[in-house]
């Protein structure tokens, strides 16, 4: 008996299999130094959550996290609090490979990028230093 497979039902398959590969992206390293130049703020705080905010009745609404500050090492000192803004929430749970990923409870170092007035990014997976790994970062930071 001869297979009933032909050519074109070969590459439909193939294509099938390679289009359903997820793909990843990489994020170029930076040293902790670098990384310390391109941001704005920079603290020690845990993560404590997220709310959708609505800033006006035609406005979009905005995915917004709150970091409790324990202490700031460089940037203006003064927070108890600060604001991320985070990507925004997608339908079904959909998250884009390009997301960071920030969960309730994270704690440790926050490398913060300014995004307006009182609203800070963490753009980069390395904006962020749990507490295990954070202490020679920290002395370092408060050397300088």
């Amino acid at each position: 008996m001869k297979p009933t497979w032909t050519a074109p039902a070969h590459v439909l398959f193939l294509l099938a299999m390679l289009m359903s590969i997820p793909a990843a992206g990489d994020w170029s390293q930076l040293s902790a130094e670098e990384l310390a130049r391109q941001s704005d703020l920079i603290l020690v705080g845990e993560f404590l959550g997220r709310e959708r905010v609505k800033l006006a009745d035609h406005g979009a609404t905005l995915n917004i996290g709150v970091i409790r500050v324990e202490s700031v090492l460089r940037g203006e000192a003064g927070h108890s609090v600060v604001l991320l803004l985070l990507p925004p929430i997608r339908p079904g749970g959909l998250v884009a490979s390009a997301d960071i990923r920030i969960d309730k409870g994270q704690r440790g170092l926050w490398y913060l990028k300014r995004k307006s007035e009182g609203l800070y990014l963490v753009d980069r997976p390395d904006r962020f230093v749990a507490m295990p790994a954070a202490g020679p970062r920290i002395k370092a930071l408060k050397g300088l």
